[in-house]
């Protein structure tokens, strides 16, 4: 297994390298989207999990899911990954759309609003640590370790993780109640992984089907 990895990782640099020197004008521009669509990609599989271990209602899933993507796609079309201050203002009447579908969805939410704006800065923190923590697997890619595009994206992750601790800690002051309400999330994901431990060792054989539907019910 590691050998393939080292072969894979080996690969990919040769890869870059060749390409970069064919294309050396295209180099820079290549290397931040990258590590870009690599970051969001990463992002997209941990919300993925998160909603999967139900840590996340379907709202904030298809919320956050849409913003994600939007920012895949401007990538790949050869944008940066966020709008800036002129794109931001001209595409205000369709941001206005966007935000009346989404007021629509959160009402639809079993939460409060303060409690649904504390789970959404709750799952951007989560998915911003992983994508950060990540981001040190280009040490083993030489070629992008050492370009400037990785410490760029890093910082910008950075910043936006300070942004969405900042206002997760301001709801938690405005409303101390609220740990109580993640404190659940977290016994219920617990409960949710033990079941499905549990459901596997039945589907192995590990344990008899009466004994693993016993300690079932004792988790529900």
């Amino acid at each position: 297994m590691e050998n393939r990895y080292k072969k894979a990782i080996y690969e990919a640099n040769k890869e870059l390298e060749k390409y970069i020197h064919d294309h050396p004008k295209n180099a820079d521009d290549l290397l931040e989207r990258v590590v870009s669509l690599y970051a969001l990609h990463s992002e997209r599989a941990m919300l993925v999990e998160l909603f999967s271990h139900s840590e996340i209602d379907e709202v904030l899933f298809r919320y956050q899911l849409e913003k994600i993507e939007g920012q895949i796609d401007r990538i790949e079309s050869g944008k940066t990954q966020l709008k800036d201050e002129i794109e931001k203002a001209t595409a205000y009447p369709w941001s206005l759309r966007m935000m009346e579908k989404w007021i629509a969805h959160f009402e639809s939410s079993r939460y409060k609003k303060y409690e649904q704006q504390y789970l959404k800065y709750r799952t951007r923190v989560i998915l911003l640590e992983k994508v950060i923590k990540e981001l040190q697997g280009f040490e083993d890619i030489k070629i992008i370790y050492s370009h400037p595009s990785l410490s760029k994206i890093k910082e910008l992750y950075m910043n936006l993780l300070k942004n969405s601790q900042k206002n997760q800690e301001e709801i938690r002051k405005e409303h101390p109640h609220i740990t109580n309400l993640e404190a659940k999330i977290i016994h219920h994901t617990i409960l949710e992984q033990q079941s499905n431990e549990i459901s596997e060792l039945i589907e192995h054989e590990i344990v008899s089907k009466k004994s693993g539907e016993k300690l079932l019910k004792e988790f529900a």
